[in-house]
């Protein structure tokens, strides 16, 4: 356990520390100061067959700079926390860890409110980010900002401030094999932009996501499977419940959709995808063709196996 009551600090470790516990529990508690946590890997509030816990209770701007696994991070059996309770925060973890698909530009994570199982060895834990306010900076790789992986929960919730979440693969309230991943943002105009693939309330393989966005101007850039969509048995849901919001993807798998379901697919007892976007309030605008105060059902034609196609529901309530 470590206490700093005062000051302006600078935090670094490489392999766990910062609130990180293994096999045991490790405790950071911050009460004031514009502070630095550059702490690389299964850190910052990170649990691994533990509990990891760091609290910055401060309103001062703090930076917070690792690489993987960390940032309210639950790994195999663990409990990780990060709660910061106030001022305008950077979150950065994206690089130098390479990607777990090979794709050039991109990096490695699994931080900033996500619970992560060893597939298929051990089941996930629970990790949790919690910022109470200011205008903060969400920088990740793939697998971030509020999501699960395995057989575990992750979640992300902000509560105030004009924020800006930057992301890959899997990102921004994801779920992926039999997890459970959720972002909320109370208020503010906020912008969601994402890369390559699944973020934005993106569900996959027998798995819930969900993004809730309470108030604000808000804006979402995102490639295919994201803003409300699900494949492979799962359940994805996006609420947005005022202001005027932009929801734009370069895919026609977004914003309220589901698509294969080969993984588990049995025709004697067919289960399927559900993708749903709802947004309540406000002038909006959609790429995929949604109109305000309106519904897009979008459902698959005859013949498709395992109900393959872009189906789900979009709803619009001025």
């Amino acid at each position: 356990m470590l206490i700093d009551l005062a000051g302006t600090d600078h935090y670094e470790s490489e392999l766990g520390g910062c609130g990180a516990g293994a096999f045991g529990f490790g405790f950071l508690f911050d009460d004031a100061g514009n502070d630095t946590y550059q702490c690389a890997a299964w850190s910052a509030g990170a649990g691994l067959y533990g509990a990891g816990i760091l609290i910055d209770r401060g309103r001062q701007t703090d930076t917070y700079h690792s690489q993987v696994f960390s940032q309210g991070v639950g790994g195999p059996r663990g409990i990780g926390i990060l709660l910061d309770n106030g001022g305008n925060d950077l979150y950065r973890a994206n690089g130098p860890v390479r990607s777990a698909y090979d794709t050039s530009g991109s990096f490695m994570a699994f931080s900033q409110g996500v619970g992560v199982g060893i597939r298929p060895y051990d089941f996930g834990g629970v990790g949790v980010l919690l910022d109470l306010g200011g205008d903060d900076r969400y920088e990740g790789g793939e697998f971030s900002q509020g999501g699960g992986y395995y057989w575990d929960v992750g979640a992300l919730f902000d509560e105030s401030g004009n924020d800006l979440y930057y992301g890959n693969r899997y990102a921004q309230g994801f779920a992926a094999h039999q997890a459970f991943g959720m972002l909320t943002d109370v208020s503010g105009d906020d912008t969601y932009w994402s890369m390559t693939a699944a973020s934005q309330a993106a569900a996959w393989d027998q798995s819930i996501a969900m993004l809730f966005d309470l108030e604000g101007n808000d804006v979402y850039r995102g490639p295919t499977l994201s803003q409300g969509a699900a494949a492979q048995q799962s359940k994805a849901f996006l609420h947005d419940l005022s202001g005027d919001d932009w929801y734009w993807s370069s895919s026609k798998v977004a914003q309220g959709a589901a698509e294969d379901n080969a993984y588990h697919f049995r025709p004697e007892d067919p289960v399927f995808s559900f993708g749903a976007l709802l947004d309540e309030g406000g002038n909006d605008r959609y790429s995929n063709g949604v109109l305000n105060n309106d519904v897009l059902l979008r459902l698959p034609t005859g013949g498709t196996p395992n109900g393959r196609g872009i189906t789900g529901i979009a709803i619009d309530r001025e």
